[in-house]
């Protein structure tokens, strides 16, 4: 989409433009320094001398006269006030108050304070809201699911009571290495649940209606719920740290009843067997079928969203391998390497409590380098900053087109992403004034595209081009 200003300004672009007008000249006929203009009001014609008889606004200085048996109160109306013999000075005989919405007053006890040097008037205009459409509500929401959106969240509330489930297990077992694994698997709910938050604003168009409130749709909540569970598991990771650190320090207080709980620590129920297997199958499931933290994935962990234009997500969907989905999944493949290792020592007889605090605070380490980095990522987000995979190849593109001989300046270059993967970019550039205007947006926009689009989305950037 392409846009010309009179003033010498070109914008390409496939998203909303807005563009602020270029200031008009001024008229040649010369307008009064001190003469008072209202927007809202019709064309008052100023006279240029000082006749007997003046019209509102004034165009000379006036004194404040003070005539306190005058009390009128003023709205929008028209009013005609008739005043005989007020003296006004040599240069005034009589004024003609006509107020046609522009009030101009001298101190009659009106209500309305006035500053004739500068014109200082205290009204007050209100305008009607601009409407918003109101979001669908909760119970619309879940009335209109799709089949496989009520899949989702019926897995959500399994995967869920699997990781409440050993949580309770834990507790009850005096099992560090247990509770930790279930603030694990409650972050991998999370997860799925995250996806069925993201399917539901995606699919639902009135999500992803734009207006002044919401400009780029609703899209943005997914990553508001996606940073909350981030901060959960940070959260999770510093209890986890402190428990583990806690009972490493209080050891050698309790070795009496250390020697009791040794050997309830090194039995394998078969209870626990069966919990901490489903809870490992739930975890691969999620991973292979439901693709859960794939938009971490895809977006968040150091990876470069495009390179000149191509994708890498499309490289990644071609490898159709369900293990290999798991192991490219380092949020999963985490969760059940912990898992697997808490089975095995307990299968193997070696979980004591020493072994025990070690596995917690390894835990402890996985849950700080998956929930820390994906947390800084997405407060980026939020913060509209430029994505760390798009900052160098904005620069190298900016070198580029800085060689151009009809670019003079470029400014206000600012690119970050409204949601997952999707990039939005502004850029203003300045040329020479022989410069074929179309040509150089041409130029920049085919050099800047690749790095706002990507395999899903379309792109949203938006070129100006000053003269």
């Amino acid at each position: 989409m392409t846009h010309e200003k009179p003033g010498g300004i070109a914008i390409q672009s496939s998203a909303p433009l807005y563009t602020q007008k270029q200031q008009e000249h001024l008229s040649e006929e010369k307008v009064p320094s001190n003469a008072f203009t209202n927007v809202y009001a019709p064309p008052v014609n100023v006279p240029a001398n000082n006749d007997e008889h003046h019209d509102h606004p004034h165009t000379e200085p006036h004194i404040h006269h003070d005539h306190a048996q005058h009390d009128h109160s003023h709205d929008d109306a028209h009013h005609d006030h008739s005043h005989d013999h007020h003296d006004h000075g040599p240069e005034h005989v009589h004024h003609d108050h006509s107020h046609e919405k522009v009030h101009v007053h001298h101190g009659h006890g009106h209500d309305h304070s006035h500053d004739h040097a500068h014109h200082n008037h205290g009204h007050q205009h209100s305008y009607s809201p601009v409407f918003t459409r109101p979001l669908p509500s909760w119970i619309h929401i879940f009335s209109h699911l799709a089949p496989a959106q009520k899949t989702i969240f019926t897995w959500f509330l399994i995967h869920a009571g699997i990781g409440i489930w050993l949580y309770c297990m834990g507790t009850n077992r005096e099992s560090l290495s247990l509770v930790g694994f279930s603030y694990l698997m409650i972050f991998d709910a999370l997860g799925v649940l995250n996806s069925f938050i993201s399917s539901v604003l995606r699919t639902n168009p009135a999500f992803g209606t734009s207006n002044t409130k919401r400009p780029f749709g609703a899209h943005r909540y997914e990553i508001v719920f996606a940073l909350g569970t981030t901060i959960y598991l940070m959260f999770a990771t510093m209890h986890n740290t402190k428990e583990s650190l806690e009972h490493f320090l209080l050891q050698d207080h309790h070795k009496a009843e250390a020697h009791d709980k040794e050997d309830h620590h090194l039995k394998l129920s078969l209870g626990m067997f069966l919990l901490v297997g489903a809870a490992l199958t739930a975890t691969c499931l999620s991973s292979i079928t439901l693709r859960n933290h794939d938009n971490f994935v895809r977006y968040l962990r150091r990876r470069p969203t495009t390179v000149h234009g191509f994708s890498y997500n499309v490289i990644n969907r071609a490898r159709g391998n369900p293990f290999h989905a798991l192991l490219s999944n380092v949020y999963s493949l985490s969760i059940v390497l912990c898992g697997s290792v808490i089975l095995v020592a307990y299968m193997c007889g070696i979980a004591t409590p020493f072994v025990d605090k070690i596995l917690a605070l390894s835990e402890s380490v996985v849950m700080f380098y998956l929930g820390y980095p994906t947390a800084k990522s997405l407060a980026k987000v939020l913060l509209q900053t430029t994505p760390n995979t798009v900052q160098n190849g904005v620069e190298n593109r900016l070198r580029e087109i800085q060689q151009d001989t009809n670019i003079i300046h470029v400014d206000r270059v600012h690119f970050w992403q409204t949601t997952y993967g999707k990039c939005v970019g502004t850029i203003e550039i300045r040329v020479r004034p022989e410069a074929d205007e179309q040509a150089v947006l041409q130029f920049v926009y085919q050099k800047l595209e690749g790095l706002t689009s990507s395999d899903d989305n379309e792109s949203e950037l938006t070129v100006s081009i000053v003269k």
